[in-house]
């Protein structure tokens, strides 16, 4: 008889456990957005380039063979600006593209991203100049989460592990850029 107690006991808080997920979920966001920005010692124009060419992300993006080693990038579309994508695929850091969906050259840029053919987000970037030889580059990513409730569980935790990502990368560039000085 206590076997059966301690059956239907697991079985309740296994049932029990996808409802409170969904009941939850209800008070997440269906939406998120992750921002950082740093000043680099350069002009917007001699930043932009870094941004707009695809190929040129390898250098300072935080997502590269430091992080796993059998990625793997190909390239798609024109060298730089609109169209232009970046295809990697990786053990690891997963599979994806990136297509540059807006440039205004040296104000900012857009792009798409999809992760895994699954996840799906938008990025962006501002170069704000705030001197004679400084800008303040802003980054920021942004996403639906949909209806998932554990899309929307993980979107509260975006800020902290999404940032992280967003400020290694833009301490990278600021060192590629001001190192070509």
């Amino acid at each position: 008889m206590k076997s059966n107690k301690v059956l239907v006991i697991g079985f309740l808080v296994l049932v029990s456990i996808p409802i409170i997920m969904v009941l939850a979920s209800i008070f997440f966001p269906a939406k998120f957005e992750v921002k950082r920005s740093i000043e680099i010692e350069a002009t917007p124009t001699e930043i932009f380039p870094y941004v707009n060419n695809m190929r040129n992300w390898i250098k300072w993006t935080p997502w590269n063979v430091e992080v796993d080693s059998t990625v793997e990038y190909s390239f798609s579309g024109p060298l730089k600006g609109v169209g232009s994508q970046q295809l990697w695929e990786a053990d690891e850091i997963g599979n994806g593209i990136m297509t540059i969906q807006e440039s205004v050259e040296p104000d900012s840029l857009t792009y798409n991203v999809i992760f895994n053919e699954n996840y799906e987000m938008d990025g962006k970037f501002s170069f704000t100049s705030i001197g004679t030889n400084k800008t303040r580059v802003t980054w920021t990513m942004m996403g639906q989460t949909g209806f998932a409730p554990n899309r929307k569980i993980m979107a509260s935790l975006m800020d902290e592990k999404m940032g992280i990502d967003r400020e290694k990368g833009l301490k990278n560039l600021k060192q590629f850029v001001e190192g070509l000085e």
